[in-house]
């Protein structure tokens, strides 16, 4: 919304590359989020990413990137096609894709089982090692 009201022309290529140079800039900033983030809500998360690595940064950058991509595009309707269904259209979609997002992440359908032991490594009280081994010793058993 914000890009629509400021207006993407004149210079509609260069704003579209500031708009992509603000991503990098954004990417680089997921793995300290997620850091803070984690210390602050859920310390048992720190571990999690530490295991995966770069591999959640890269998903949360692509997704990131996908939706500022998505915010362009919008912009670029909401600035060539000046009508009222289509600002009506662009403000929902946009307010449906925001809020969904958070509705599958308040509203799981995992078991409780599930959920309690999410619960555990949010909270940093959870023993992945004692569950790996659990686990491991699970899937030797024969049928």
């Amino acid at each position: 919304m914000a890009l629509s009201e400021i207006g993407l022309d004149p210079d509609r290529p260069d704003k579209y590359a500031d708009h992509n140079r603000i991503n990098d800039i954004l990417y680089r900033l997921v793995s300290v989020q997620q850091d803070l983030l984690s210390q602050r809500y859920a310390p048992g998360l720190s571990r999690i990413g530490d295991q995966l690595g770069e591999l959640d940064d890269s998903i949360v950058g692509l997704n990131l990137q996908t939706a500022r991509e998505m915010a362009w595009q919008v912009a670029v309707l909401r600035s060539d096609v000046r009508w009222m269904l289509v600002e009506k259209y662009t403000r929902w979609i946009l307010s449906r894709t925001a809020t969904g997002g958070a509705y599958l992440l308040l509203r799981p359908k995992a078991s409780p089982e599930t959920m309690a032991v999410l619960r555990d490594i949010e909270t940093n009280e959870f023993d992945l090692s004692s569950f790996a081994e659990t686990f491991h010793n699970y899937t030797e058993r024969p049928p």
